[in-house]
């Protein structure tokens, strides 16, 4: 049974995934180096809250050094956009994105993708997908691409893909540009905005 604490709403697992109503965020950090343990009758509540305040505090600071490496979903469309995570380490995992809701991760290692589709059958066949491919190198890179299958799920709706850093190019990519490899700096956060 994995190990769980709460903190302000949120419930953080040894997976270090928190979600909020609207957003969520992926940290690549292990929980049971934090020495988490359930509550028992005999622990008082100052020492649970000093383990939540502590638990806090590292999970800020983690989030706060990597604020400039992340990638990010918003969804703009009138409907819930579905997003399948997949890389190189992990099982393939999705999350819904409601109305004018954003999905936040940290961005770390080769061979990460974002599948916006828009239903959970992504990998179906006949399902459209918008796939965006993403790499940080160890040359301090970021490689990106953006290929679209089996049609378009925003035919007809506005999508950028845009990157913090002016000086990268294209910025912002508005149109598929069959899969070309594009590179920037590996400090830029890279932003898919649909609708």
């Amino acid at each position: 049974m994995a190990s769980h604490l709460q903190i302000i709403g949120s419930s953080i697992t040894r997976e270090a995934f928190t979600r909020t109503r609207n957003t969520s965020i992926l940290l690549p950090i292990s929980l049971t180096s934090l020495s988490l343990f359930s509550p028992s009758k005999t622990q008082s509540p100052i020492v649970i809250m000093h383990i939540i305040a502590s638990a806090t505090s590292a999970i800020l600071a983690l989030a706060g050094s990597a604020s400039a490496a992340f990638a990010t979903v918003q969804n703009n469309c009138p409907e819930t956009v579905w997003i399948t995570i997949t890389n190189s380490t992990w099982q393939p995992v999705q999350y819904p994105i409601p109305v004018n809701g954003t999905y936040t991760q940290w961005r770390s290692g080769i061979g990460n993708a974002y599948g916006l589709s828009k239903t959970s059958a992504y990998f179906s066949p006949s399902t459209p997908k918008f796939t965006l491919g993403f790499s940080d190198s160890a040359d301090h890179l970021l490689y990106w691409s953006l290929i679209n299958a089996s049609g378009d799920p925003f035919a007809g709706q506005p999508w950028r893909i845009s990157l913090s850093e002016p000086s990268c190019s294209p910025n912002p990519l508005t149109a598929y540009d069959g899969g070309l490899v594009h590179a920037c700096g590996d400090t830029s956060n890279l932003t898919v905005t649909v609708c």
